[in-house]
């Protein structure tokens, strides 16, 4: 049977720093690719020919959706990481005024600063969706189909399958956390040796970084972002950011 790896690249979750690690390891057998455009969705089933119909040990794409792809050939062993909710859409606004071009189409792309875009986009239907619990949208699809969701009428949350979500993480052996890079990644090496994947972990300088206080723990960085939002807008996102966070305490819980 072969085995490989399969990173599912979740945008400003350190995907492009373990990517790097990937490189170093695997060299031109760690494939990334990507749909034809941004928003395209990579299927379970048109992963599974990629992976048929090439040689790599580790392969990478922003567009691909959990639970693994089903094959009698190969078994993937999927990487995911999670963030801090709140710290992660403070790196996505601060990444998108470096880039414009990355910038979600339904978010501000002029606003003065990471406090404004965030009140511009509360009183946006549309925006408000890119900032409420992406992650659990993106880890919590079932086979062949995108994740369900719903608008909250008390909080304007879009609520997605939080149990889905879970039951897709129990199955991704090599989950990590942003905030915890080094050490999180440290454990794939002896989970990938019974499969005869040879994974060196050494540390890996960050990749993509934009925050100024990306060195502080957790919470520093929290206390920060509390002060330069105030304290409405800062319980705002975490009133719509719930199933994000409790997803981000499960897998502190399963990794401590």
């Amino acid at each position: 049977m072969r085995h490989v790896l399969c990173h599912y690249h979740l945008f400003k979750n350190s995907g492009s720093t373990f990517e790097a690690l990937l490189d170093k390891n695997f060299g031109e057998r760690h494939i990334r690719f990507e749909g034809s455009f941004k928003f395209s969705k990579v299927s379970q089933d048109e992963f599974s020919r990629i992976i048929r119909n090439t040689e790599g040990l580790a392969y990478s794409s922003h567009q691909l959706n959990l639970p693994v792809p089903s094959s009698l050939d190969f078994n993937p062993l999927p990487a995911v990481f999670l963030r801090h909710p709140l710290l992660r859409l403070h790196s996505i606004y601060r990444f998108t005024v470096k880039d414009p071009s990355t910038a979600d189409r339904h978010m501000p792309v002029d606003a003065a600063n990471f406090r404004a875009w965030v009140e511009e986009a509360k009183v946006n239907r549309s925006s408000l969706q890119s900032l409420s619990n992406a992650q659990t949208r993106a880890y919590s699809c079932v086979y062949g189909r995108i994740p369900v969701g719903r608008r909250s009428d008390s909080t304007g949350a879009i609520e997605y399958d939080y149990w889905q979500a879970v039951r897709n993480l129990e199955q991704v052996p090599l989950l990590a956390r942003t905030e915890c890079f080094d050490e999180d990644v440290a454990r794939f090496a002896e989970q990938l040796r019974p499969y005869g994947i040879n994974f060196k972990t050494e540390r890996q300088a960050p990749v993509n970084v934009t925050a100024p206080d990306f060195d502080a723990s957790v919470d520093e960085r929290l206390d920060n972002l509390l002060e330069l939002l105030g304290d409405e807008l800062y319980r705002f996102l975490e009133t719509i950011n719930e199933q994000d966070l409790s997803l981000y305490a499960y897998a502190s819980r399963r990794l401590v």
